[in-house]
């Protein structure tokens, strides 16, 4: 769990990252993003375009060096249960592979529309979510607890910043400057 700029706490997580994440600390550097491909590997995205990754698969991998190389500034990046993923760069670019086929085709539809692409997320079992702006949001098979929140959460006009979820189905929708609703947990 990320917390204020470069707070984190970790249970269980590669070593690699965690001394990754303990190095960024010490540096005082900005901690934006972290994520798990489903076979242990890691990134973590911190300052502009800057991260630490291991064990992605080798597509994602070049894909963050070549936007590195770039100059663009990598915002997020997420993966698919089966091995897919999509990363998020600048207002609203992306550059993906292996996920849903309609996930692809909204987020193309946000870029056409120059909406800011703030989150994608995938569910472990094949559902997803892009965040766009400050509380719009695409889904596709998602629990209706989820939908539930998400649906008061925009409707009340909260900021809607990040959902995530478990392997094991559970989630959570941070909003706001702190606010969070959550799935019960086993």
């Amino acid at each position: 769990m990320l917390y204020g700029r470069n707070g984190y706490s970790t249970y269980g997580v590669p070593g690699e990252a965690a001394d990754a994440l303990s190095s960024l600390n010490d540096d005082d550097e900005e901690i934006k993003w972290i994520a798990f491909t489903p076979d242990a590997g890691w990134v973590i995205l911190f300052g502009g375009s800057r991260f630490w990754r291991g064990g992605l698969p080798q597509a994602a991998d070049e894909a963050l060096v070549d936007l590195n190389d770039r100059g663009e500034e990598i915002t997020h990046i997420a993966f698919t249960p089966d091995g897919g993923w999509a990363i998020i760069y600048g207002r609203n670019g992306y550059w993906v592979q292996g996920i849903p086929q309609e996930a692809d085709q909204t987020l193309a539809d946000l870029n056409d529309r120059n909406e800011e692409i703030q989150d994608v997320t995938f569910t472990p079992d094949g559902g997803w979510i892009v965040l766009y702006g400050s509380n719009g949001y695409i889904r596709n098979g998602l629990a209706q607890d989820v939908e539930d929140g998400l649906s008061e959460l925009h409707d009340d006009g909260s900021e809607i910043r990040q959902v995530a979820f478990a392997p094991d189905g559970s989630w959570v929708i941070l909003f706001d400057s702190n606010g969070y609703w959550h799935s019960e947990l086993p």
